[in-house]
């Protein structure tokens, strides 16, 4: 026995498709800038919490769009201090001991501590796109 199956609405499926896919970009964009400033906002609360020079470094951290993503930056033009606050120093006595170049005392912290959020929150943006075109 067979039996015919006739599929329709493979243009709208595939119509559907490109405005997804031409709406994922800015999507992606927009998740990645509230990612950073989530970890921004998280690397201050940190910071802050430390005391000393690091508090007062807190404002040197800050979430920057860029093409294609966004980061999470320490600007020494906010707080000349900010980077020997996140990093250390062997040298020099106001900055905590130096923990080396891959990781710091309130940026690293703070990614490590959004990570598990981070896929829940691009899941609920590229579900959004979805609903948005009743996907």
């Amino acid at each position: 026995m067979r039996a015919d199956v006739k599929v329709t609405g493979d243009d709208e499926l595939a119509a559907d498709f490109r405005a997804v896919a031409s709406g994922l970009k800015s999507v992606l964009q927009k998740a990645d800038e509230e990612a950073a400033e989530k970890v921004a906002q998280a690397a201050q609360g940190i910071a802050s919490g430390l005391g000393g020079v690091q508090a007062m470094s807190s404002g040197a951290v800050v979430s920057e769009p860029a093409d294609g993503g966004a980061s999470v930056a320490i600007d020494g033009g906010v707080a000349p201090y900010a980077l020997g606050a996140a990093f250390g120093s062997f040298a020099y006595a106001q900055f905590p001991s130096y923990v080396g170049p891959d990781k710091d005392y309130f940026v690293y912290p703070a990614l490590a501590e959004y990570d598990p959020q981070i896929e829940d929150d691009y899941a609920a943006a590229a579900d959004d796109l979805l609903r948005k075109h009743g996907l």
